[in-house]
């Protein structure tokens, strides 16, 4: 999440990038740029010795949303951010088939601003993972939606599988 400062003429930046959830306080008074990414879908996984019943499809997990503000500030309003992480999921045995999981919600929330701001960008919804034999189209997980800014735009979907006959190669998709 960056946070830009300036003002007009002189025209003057200072960015700040924010990787951990927190209360951030505005340095400065003047305008800033708020922009807000959520958490990245975490793409499928499947690992399986399987093949007689199909063969391996992973999809990728969908993009987080984006949204993007301007704000007037003054020095000392506070805000609420919180950073959503990647989607994630430890699960690597031996024959495992397993969906990624949906990445964390981003927010940007006045607490004592000057200015009324709610920012909202959801996160990629995890990939799927199967294992398939027979013609299917299988879709890639969603993109996270955004509300509350300026600039509000839904993240992309993970890739999709389209399979046309029955396959035993395997598939991964981004």
């Amino acid at each position: 999440m960056a946070v830009l400062l300036g003002s007009k003429p002189p025209l003057i930046f200072k960015e700040y990038t924010l990787l951990t959830s927190q209360t951030w306080t505005a340095p400065a008074t003047g305008t800033i740029l708020v922009t807000c990414t959520g958490g990245g879908g975490q793409g499928g996984l499947c690992i399986t010795s399987d093949a007689a019943n199909g063969s391996r499809k992973a999809r990728g997990g969908g993009a987080g949303g984006f949204s993007q503000k301007t704000i007037p500030v003054k020095a000392g309003d506070t805000f609420t951010v919180v950073v959503g992480a990647g989607g994630r999921n430890a699960d690597t045995a031996p024959n495992s088939v397993v969906d990624g999981t949906t990445g964390g919600e981003s927010t940007f929330d006045d607490a004592t601003a000057i200015s009324s701001i709610a920012l909202d960008s959801n996160g990629g919804v995890g990939g799927a993972a199967a294992v398939v034999l027979d013609p299917a189209t299988l879709a890639g997980g969603a993109g996270g939606t955004a509300t509350g800014g300026d600039l509000n735009v839904a993240g992309g979907a993970g890739g999709a599988i389209v399979i046309s006959n029955q396959s035993t190669k395997d598939v991964a998709t981004g």
